[in-house]
């Protein structure tokens, strides 16, 4: 019954649309934490935004989870469900710690989440991944290329 439910929410088109507009609205406040000013007069909004925001990850992640039911292991089958997992354990790390920095900064890392969200860039981000190995060749090629341009310069 709760993964049934689960399953509705998570596969219901206004659901991932609705999570979709979360994750641009986690990269525009991260973007005004930027600056100095917006943090000195809204802080505490943007703030409470985040931790809106995260509260939204953490539900959504849980609902993923529940849609596979007693089998949630399965949920980690795929990389981009632990990517998103991930992204979200990171999010709730606390920052008060030594490198909370770099934890700060790694919450960027929640507008990468659009990926997951968008079939099409995960098409494109793993044919990319996949080219990189050829891009040595391609280097190979370019070097030759200058190489034998280079001498012919050097003997006109």
């Amino acid at each position: 019954m709760i993964t049934t439910f689960c399953r509705r929410w998570v596969n219901a088109r206004w659901f991932q649309h609705g999570i979709l507009l979360v994750i641009l609205l986690a990269a525009v406040v991260v973007g005004l934490e930027t600056s100095p000013q917006m943090v000195s007069r809204w802080g505490g909004v943007l703030h409470a935004a985040d931790r809106i925001i995260v509260g939204i990850f953490v539900a959504e992640l849980l609902l993923r989870l529940g849609a596979h039911g007693r089998r949630w292991w399965e949920f980690f089958r795929d990389p981009w469900n632990v990517f998103d997992a991930a992204v979200v354990v990171v999010c709730l790390l606390p920052m008060q710690v030594q490198f909370g920095a770099v934890l700060r900064l790694a919450r960027v890392l929640r507008v990468l989440r659009l990926v997951t969200a968008l079939p099409g860039l995960q098409i494109l981000v793993v044919a990319l991944l996949k080219s990189i190995p050829s891009m040595g060749y391609v280097g190979v090629l370019l070097g030759l290329h200058f190489y034998v341009y280079a001498v012919i310069g050097v003997f006109s």
